[in-house]
């Protein structure tokens, strides 16, 4: 296991890749506070959009402090990490899909439900016993593709006010793929992944934001 990244020694121990660590602490914390909030509202969309946004927020953390601490608590601990980390953008993927699926249905299957949570046990359990989590990464970003369809198709229905900031938050997201595919970059404390994380979080705020607006539409309906 060897890393080649920026470092900081505090009170004798190095944290990697500080700048990975702050932006993704600061994606956490934020991530608390939008589904603290909504929460609030009484509909099954909003919670799992809720729970789907403070998965993110886990998964980002767990990468970031595996990261941080791996050369102390070493491949063992960093592999447990790797393993929270690619649990919690399943868990992500599931709230995702459910809160959409009530958007367009209004309604939850349950056949529905236990299949798709049947596929994302046996896709974390093929992607444990390969050593490979790429599968957990096509996932999520079908998931996104599920989204960005389930807001248009409501958008186009219902006219709901924050449709459209949700899909434009989805693509912002996915810019974040294609900044880390080209390692774009401001040198060595800023890095492409850095640049992907920072693009990621306005993604996110502006997924929270539309969110906000539908939950608030259904709670008047």
């Amino acid at each position: 296991m060897k890393f080649d990244y920026t470092y900081i020694t505090v009170l004798g121990y190095t944290i990697f890749e500080p700048m990975v660590l702050l932006i993704n602490s600061i994606f956490f914390v934020m991530t608390i506070i939008f589904a603290r909030r909504l929460f609030l509202f009484k509909n099954n969309y909003a919670r799992q959009m809720g729970l789907f946004i403070l998965s993110l927020g886990a998964g980002m953390i767990f990468g970031a402090i595996g990261h941080a601490v791996h050369l102390q608590a070493g491949e063992r601990f960093f592999s447990l990490i790797l393993l929270l980390m690619n649990l919690c953008s399943l868990f992500s993927v599931l709230f995702c899909f459910r809160g959409c699926y009530f958007l367009l249905k209004g309604a939850e299957s349950k056949k529905m439900l236990y299949g798709v949570s049947g596929i994302l046990a046996a896709m974390l359990v093929v992607s444990m016993i390969r050593g490979d989590f790429t599968i957990i990464k096509v996932m999520a970003g079908l998931v996104l593709l599920f989204a960005l369809y389930a807001h248009h198709m409501d958008w186009k229905r219902n006219r709901r006010p924050g449709d459209n900031q949700v899909k434009v938050g989805i693509l912002v997201s996915f810019l974040s793929l294609i900044s880390h595919s080209l390692h774009i970059s401001f040198g060595e404390w800023f890095n492409h992944k850095d640049v992907a994380h920072v693009i990621m979080t306005v993604g996110m705020m502006i997924i929270y934001i539309g969110i906000r607006k539908n939950a608030e539409d259904l709670v008047a309906i």
